[in-house]
């Protein structure tokens, strides 16, 4: 009897563990209130804001919405964020005026989440071109056209620039760029690099021997 109920928790935990991980759609807008099992369902027509894939879970809990009826079958009124749809299913209400209300944090977190994915992503591009650029400025730099120096090893002295960048580089595998203290130190740092990178050239040009 106790192995039957054990294994009977079990199951049902795993079923809304599944449940609860399961992917659905929700429109940001402030005045959503319904969640859907696909991105084009037709209670997502009137959405003026941003669809976005979350977890039931958070669709329940965190957005504090309701299934879609398009989506899954409801009894009562019709769940959906379709405005003409829903005037369709329930007698229309008496037309009321709004009082202003602040946008749900809730959902303001979602949207701030978007933001700053977008902005850390952009980021990443841009450090990654400013490595492409410094690398690039290393083999122009550093050659025996630039730098009439007849005992200069410039393929060490090339490597020992980029292994500078690479090094740290590197080390930024776990910076957050959407961070404006933490992208400021490196926009700083990749512009102390250039600088030595100038400096050095500047030496060699100088003290060609």
């Amino acid at each position: 009897m106790c192995r039957k109920l054990i294994l009977f928790l079990f199951v049902y935990l795993l079923s809304v563990i599944e449940i609860n991980a399961q992917t659905v759609f929700i429109c940001t807008g402030n005045y959503s209130v319904a969640y859907h099992s696909k991105s084009d369902c037709r209670g997502l027509n009137n959405c003026r804001a941003t669809v976005v894939s979350v977890t039931a879970q958070y669709a329940v809990n965190t957005a504090e919405r309701r299934p879609c009826c398009i989506c899954w079958k409801s009894e009562g009124g019709c769940i959906t964020d379709d405005i003409g749809i829903f005037y369709n299913k329930v007698s229309p209400p008496i037309p009321q005026f709004r009082p202003f209300m602040p946008v749900n944090p809730r959902l303001a977190q979602v949207e701030v989440g978007m933001y700053l994915q977008q902005k850390y992503d952009a980021r990443k591009e841009w450090i990654q071109e400013r490595i492409n650029g410094l690398i690039l400025l290393i083999n122009i730099l550093f050659t025996s056209e630039n730098i009439t120096c007849s005992k200069c090893d410039f393929q060490s002295i090339k490597e020992n620039h980029r292994k500078s960048v690479a090094t740290y580089s590197y080390s930024l595998a776990a910076a957050d760029f959407a961070n404006e203290y933490t992208f400021n130190g490196i926009v700083r740092s990749y512009n102390s690099l250039e600088n030595n990178i100038w400096r050095s050239f500047n030496f060699y040009l100088i003290n060609p021997n």
